[in-house]
């Protein structure tokens, strides 16, 4: 199990704009993405229990923070592959989550999401408590080391299965002990006794405030003059202040002698990188900037002795170390990595106790270039990714350079030929004739620049578009048609068993479906195009979720995977999408399972059959027979086409579809039912006077009429759905499933 503090995207939106997103996304994820969706959610910590009103009361009790700017967190605890856990495990992880984090009594609203890779509850917690108005920090600000421990904690209890590089571990005593880099358990009682005092002291301060102010109330209880009143409260308030810097004297003083007697075990050395930083190496490959700050300049840091002998030996690793602002940031490359996150002793104001006054780096100092180095050097073909990887990154890079120093140069050029025009304009002139002169180059500047601007982001813009980030290493295997060297860098720091197939085999050439790139995400298969991220549909076993309903081309390899599979398929989605999906049916020869949709299919069908032309003109002579009120039709003796029924088509077609909007399937439709009884209102017609487009109207109109009837029935339909509870007669009550 993962955990991950989602930090705020937007520090400056409101508390309520944040709290709103936040919640939304949680109980509807599918609003932001396709494959993701809430299979189960909950709340705590709330008087109401509708989700509209728990959401007031959080934004009100965070609206009371008013020295905080941001009282709601967002965590995401990220299950394994193939873990799937019950309404009963989650709400037992809440428990214990909130438990470590000490926010037991806070508000907190969860939810249960499964997407393509893998079941994650996400949790939003407020941090304000709602009985004393105070915020709570985490774990004294160390949230991360409470994360951990809730999570070996939850994966002890429910028996999931602990990550690589966990750092707590639960004994068979049910203790928590570190976790050294070979894996073994440390047992740590520092870390218990520390936890346990100061449980203790935090409950001694709740109780000497509440003796204080019960204090107070009793003084303010006595009659007696407004100064003797005002004297005894002085009096008061001196002895309490008194009492409660003894007791934070105390506390501290028990605090130190604790960790004398009991140090914490120090079973890691290296400080774990961020997330941010695992992600980018996953992705890309490379080793980060971050972890090289750690393990090639961390050690320099602490065994220098001097500034110049630190400036020294980290130029020739291809760092430099520089003072930024009240702190020093350690430059890897391009990059800039923060000097405390190096090292804990590599802080400017601990280097600086250390080593004297800062002192910069000497002007000219030569610093050695620093090739990007790979993550698993011993992957398959990473040599080659390597090598394309770093000649794309130094074109990239040469191109963004020239275009930025192009763009200096037509700014420093602009501002010129704005003094040059400015002067000239102003010579000679004084007072207010000057000032509307000025005022005249400088709105001609400003129209100038804008325009510079706009122009130089378009063509910064086309180069990113040109020239985008390198493909990571899982996108480039695929790209080479290697998805088992995919897999296998996908699942690199996994245990678990894989089944991978022979790269030599030749795949399947499908016809459309080779426009998109298959993802195995979990127990399903997502397919993109290979310059889009966001899916275009997802086989998920037994149905074929379409992402991009409005992508004809998608729709055809989805249906045409559909094919494959099954052969008959059942198409659901909106009146637009199954028109679609029927066109291109009839295209490929897939059969429809929909009794709702066979009519029109069939229409379709019949509407792409080619028409045979007639050798020689048929002789209507010989089927002519009198009747009464006129000829009786030969279409309807023999079979025959009416001579009449090419226009009376057209026209009912042209009426329809410019006229009334009606579609044309939907007139194919009528013109289908109705075939029978053309000829005779066509007769009927020729005897009143009337013309074909008449008739052709009538029929039209028929449809438009019958298309509306069934549009709103399936509004009808839509609105019984959505009024339907939630949750099914035969599942078990809950807040979520």
């Amino acid at each position: 199990m993962i955990s991950k503090h989602i930090r705020n995207p937007d520090a400056k939106a409101a508390k309520h704009r944040r709290i709103i997103k936040l919640v939304e996304y949680i109980l509807n994820p599918q609003t932001e993405s396709a494959t993701e969706k809430c299979v189960y959610h909950g709340a705590r910590g709330f008087i109401t229990a509708e989700r509209s009103m728990q959401l007031g009361e959080m934004i009100a009790l965070s609206e009371d923070a008013t020295r905080s700017k941001n009282t709601v967190e967002h965590f995401v605890l990220s299950l394994r592959e193939g873990e799937k856990p019950t309404p009963e495990q989650v709400e037992e992880m809440i428990t214990i989550w909130l438990r470590e984090l000490g926010l037991s009594d806070c508000q907190i609203i969860y939810g249960l999401h499964e997407d393509t890779d893998n079941y994650h509850l996400h949790i939003a917690v407020n941090r304000m408590h709602p009985e004393r108005l105070e915020c709570i920090k985490i774990n004294g600000g160390f949230s991360r080391e409470a994360e951990h421990r809730a999570i070996a904690l939850i994966e002890h209890a429910q028996g999931w299965k602990s990550e690589k590089n966990a750092r707590y571990t639960v004994l068979p005593d049910g203790t928590l002990a570190y976790r050294a880099e070979n894996g073994e358990a440390v047992p740590d009682a520092g870390w218990s006794a520390d936890l346990a005092l100061r449980r203790r002291q935090t409950d001694d301060r709740k109780e000497l405030r509440r003796r204080h102010e019960r204090e107070r109330r009793e003084l303010e209880a006595v009659e007696a003059t407004k100064a003797q009143r005002q004297a005894a409260l002085d009096e008061l308030r001196t002895r309490q202040l008194a009492e409660q810097l003894a007791q934070k004297t105390q506390q501290k003083a028990e605090r130190v002698a604790l960790r004398s007697a009991l140090p914490a075990s120090r079973a890691r050395e290296n400080v774990a990188i961020s997330q941010r930083a695992i992600d980018i190496e996953t992705r890309t490959g490379v080793q980060s900037a971050e972890r090289t700050a750690k393990e090639v300049a961390g050690p320099i840091l602490r065994s220098a002795s001097s500034w110049a002998q630190l400036h020294a030996e980290l130029a020739a690793v291809g760092c430099r170390f520089e003072r930024e602002g009240s702190g020093a940031l350690i430059w890897v490359g391009d990059t800039p990595v923060k000097a405390s996150q190096a090292c804990r002793k590599s802080s400017l104001p601990k280097l600086e106790k250390r080593l004297g006054a800062y002192e910069p780096a000497p002007e000219g100092m030569v610093i050695s270039e620093r090739e990007l180095e790979p993550l698993k050097p011993d992957a398959p073909r990473m040599s080659d990714y390597m090598r394309e990887r770093r000649q794309y990154e130094r074109e990239r890079k040469q191109e963004t350079a020239a275009l930025r120093e192009r763009h200096r140069l037509e700014q420093e050029a602009a501002w010129s030929r704005y003094e040059v025009r400015r002067d000239a304009l102003l010579a000679g002139h004084a007072g207010r004739n000057r000032y509307a002169l000025g005022a005249v180059a400088r709105a001609e500047w400003l129209a100038e620049r804008d325009e510079l601007i706009q122009r130089q982001s378009g063509e910064r813009h086309r180069l990113r578009k040109r020239l985008p980030a390198f493909p990571g290493v899982e996108d480039w295997y695929r790209r080479l048609d290697e998805p088992g060297l995919a897999e296998l860098w996908r699942h690199r720091n996994s245990d678990q068993a894989l089944l991978v197939g022979d790269a030599d085999t030749p795949a399947l050439p499908p016809r459309d479906i080779r426009a998109f790139v298959a993802e195995v995400r979990g127990r399903q298969v997502v397919f993109r195009r290979p310059d889009d991220a966001g899916p275009a549909f997802v086989d998920c076993g037994r149905r074929i979720d379409v992402t991009a309903s409005n992508d004809r081309d998608a729709a055809r390899a989805a249906l045409q995977l559909a094919k494959a599979k099954w052969g008959r398929v059942t198409v659901s989605g909106p009146p637009e999408y199954q028109q679609m999906m029927l066109e291109l049916a009839a295209e490929m020869g897939v059969q429809i399972a929909n009794p709702e949709l066979q009519e029109r299919l069939n229409v379709e069908i019949e509407r792409r059959r080619p028409v045979p032309v007639p050798t020689a003109k048929p002789d209507w002579s010989r089927y002519r027979s009198v009747a009464s009120g006129g000829v009786r039709s030969p279409a309807r003796m023999t079979g025959e086409r009416d001579p009449r029924w090419p226009q009376f088509e057209r026209a009912m077609l042209q009426i329809g579809q410019f006229e009334l909007g009606v579609s044309a399937v939907v007139l194919m439709g009528q013109l289908e039912i109705a075939k029978g009884t053309v000829t005779e209102r066509l007769d009927a017609a020729e005897r009143s006077g009337r013309s074909v487009d008449d008739v052709a109207r009538e029929l039209a109109t028929a449809a438009a009429r019958a298309e509306a009837e069934a549009f709103q029935r399936q509004l009808d339909a839509a609105e019984r759905e959505q009024a339907r509870p939630d949750m099914h007669p035969d599942e078990p009550e809950g807040p979520g499933w």
